[in-house]
């Protein structure tokens, strides 16, 4: 072949390869979802499907873009389990910009005459821009402009049988009724340990995730046979403790366990945040960066114990309610945990100084303070929180709160290496970590689920040991002992109040109050290890005097004083001449009076 041939046939082979339509899309995925926030954004359903469930098909591609401009189609097609197709649609994506990546959601609402059995869906993509046209519009812009005054460019496509597709199919199966998800998470006995004749009760903590209502029952199983059993109703998105009853047993080991009655239970062993639609429950991971620590959280739990993500603009709300707020607890928890782990492996003095990082989310600022305090309150945690915190006020935090959407730790490295502590809390649910997860060397860590709480044995067996003998007695510890009044009438009533912990073992122990030396509250009460009581009671003095409380043969005691009622006086009515001197001698008196009733008083407490 001549050379002007190969050169005829190389212009040919170039504009056979301009006029011709090609199909360029990369990463072309279809999957089954729940929820849809944005390319690659999205929650994927797991289980069945029923009858009036919305059904959403999800679809995507990339490098879509030729010469500024963009067209896909997207054809959906659902089979039946008869192969018959019942439902499909075009969905078209196009436009004159730079978009590369392109995604669309076919929606519809399952009809009650479709019957059971597998689905399928066929799903697929097609690459329709006319590249030539279109580019042709962009390189006449200038000269329409010139000659028409305006001009326009406009997106033009090939009909989809004359282009290539590609093709993905995802299915699904359609039962009657489908039933909402429902997490099982975080169980525990109150005491792990106790002596002969005493009660206990488990807690197990359930979420229904789903938008319909679940009702269930839950079983407690005691060395594998059925001890108990509670009816739990759960709204939708509602979560509640489930609390049993364990009776009595005897001396030994003996396997507790829970057992839901529900086809679509989850079981969890992170403690979740779900701020609907998102369930954040993944891994916290741990690495050692230098001479510090570096703790990855996933899971929202700064802004979701507030009810709010990464992902929103909503205020916050920290509840400071006694009712259970999942949200609230498992941020408390999981923290406390957190704490107790760096307070073993990192660097402080007395306490654990806290601080939150100056480009944390903004809201972090009026939740975490209310947390730390919730925190300390629960487990009385050595915790100082010293307010948020700017690059060159570092060192004044043993440990750092680093709450965002989009963590950039490269400019924390220096202060870990240093000795610093650093819990990153991930605000945004789609925020996989795992770039961080490899520079770091991050790892899930058992250690990390017990270091306070223990939610190692989340859901699953759980061992309690009974002995007759306890290493440990009860031993009581008094706080917060007050009387409401230091001087009251006699007859009317002073309230005694006062909190006791259990800083020993499990038993029961004898609760009084004594006044003047005679008991005037006395209850006996079956205490668990760290457990707190609050006591209160009205006493009323009957005579005139003083009298001493004594809680329990304690060194705290408090003195109060009663006197007898002073009844008004009439007094006449006086000229203003012999009112003006009537003051005057009124004040001389009432001075006097005032320093006979103080010595009298004295004199009756030190008589007593």
């Amino acid at each position: 072949m001549s050379v002007k041939g190969i050169i005829g046939l190389l212009v040919c082979i170039i504009l056979l390869f301009m006029i011709a339509p090609c199909l360029a899309v990369e990463n072309f995925a279809v999957k089954l979802v729940e929820h849809v926030d944005g390319y690659g954004r999205f929650i994927e359903k797991t289980g069945p499907y029923g009858r009036g469930d919305m059904l959403r098909v999800y679809a995507q591609a990339e490098d879509v873009n030729h010469y500024r401009a963009y067209a896909v189609d997207f054809v959906f097609v659902i089979y039946d389990p008869e192969d018959y197709p019942v439902a499909g649609t075009v969905i078209r994506k196009e436009g004159t910009d730079w978009t590369d990546k392109v995604y669309a959601v076919f929606e519809m609402k399952i009809p009650d005459s479709w019957k059971t059995g597998k689905y399928r869906v066929e799903v697929y993509v097609f690459d329709v821009l006319n590249s030539t046209a279109t580019k042709e519009e962009y390189d006449s812009y200038l000269d329409r402009l010139i000659s028409g005054g305006s001009a326009a460019v406009s997106v033009h496509t090939l009909p989809r049988d004359e282009v290539d597709y590609e093709k993905e199919e995802v299915s699904f199966q359609l039962v009657d009724v489908s039933l909402s998800p429902v997490y099982i998470f975080d169980s525990g006995l109150k005491a792990t340990v106790l002596p002969e004749g005493m009660n206990n009760t488990m807690q197990v903590s359930m979420l229904n995730a789903g938008d319909k209502k679940a009702t269930f029952y839950a079983k407690l199983l005691i060395d594998g046979e059925v001890s108990s059993k509670q009816k739990v109703e759960l709204e939708p998105y509602e979560s509640n403790r489930v609390e049993f009853s364990i009776p009595q047993l005897k001396v030994g080991d003996h396997m507790l366990e829970v057992v839901v009655d529900w086809g679509n239970k989850r079981e969890l062993k992170t403690l979740p945040i779900f701020v609907k639609p998102y369930l954040f429950s993944k891994p916290v991971m741990v690495g050692s960066v230098g001479n510090g620590l570096l703790v990855l959280s996933l899971n929202n739990y700064v802004l979701g114990s507030g009810g709010v993500t990464g992902m929103d603009e909503n205020p916050p709300k920290f509840s400071t309610s006694k009712d259970y707020v999942m949200n609230r607890e498992n941020s408390a928890k999981m923290l406390t945990n957190i704490l107790a782990y760096v307070w073993k492996y990192g660097k402080h003095g007395s306490s654990l100084k806290v601080g939150l990082y100056y480009k944390s989310d903004e809201r972090a600022e009026q939740v975490l303070p209310e947390l730390l305090e919730y925190v300390v309150k629960k487990s009385k945690a050595p915790v100082e929180y010293v307010g948020t915190l700017e690059d060159y006020e570092l060192g004044k935090a043993d440990l750092l709160f680093y709450v965002t959407d989009s963590p950039d730790i490269g400019q924390l490295s220096e202060y870990i290496e240093s000795g610093g502590s650093v819990i990153v809390d991930v605000t945004d649910f789609y925020f996989t970590g795992s770039d961080v997860i490899k520079e770091y060397g991050l790892k899930e860590s058992e250690e990390l689920l017990s270091t306070f709480y223990d939610l190692r044995s989340i859901n699953k067996t759980v061992s309690i040991k009974l002995k007759t003998e306890l290493k440990l007695p009860p031993e009581l510890v008094y706080s917060n002992f007050s009387v409401s009044d230091f001087i009251v009438d006699v007859g009317k009533p002073v309230t005694i109040s006062f909190d006791v912990r259990n800083v020993g073992g499990a038993g029961t122990e004898r609760v009084f109050v004594t006044v003047n030396g005679e008991v005037v509250f006395n209850e006996t009460v079956n205490f668990y290890p760290n457990e707190v009581r609050h006591f209160s009671f009205d006493y009323t003095p009957e005579v005139e005097g003083s009298y001493k409380v004594v809680l329990d043969n304690s060194p705290l005691s408090k003195v109060f004083f009663a006197k007898n009622e002073t009844k008004p006086q009439v007094t006449p009515t006086k000229t203003p001449e012999a009112e003006k001197k009537g003051r005057g001698n009124a004040a001389l008196i009432t001075g006097l009076a005032g320093v006979l009733a103080l010595l009298i008083i004295v004199r009756l407490y030190l008589r007593q």
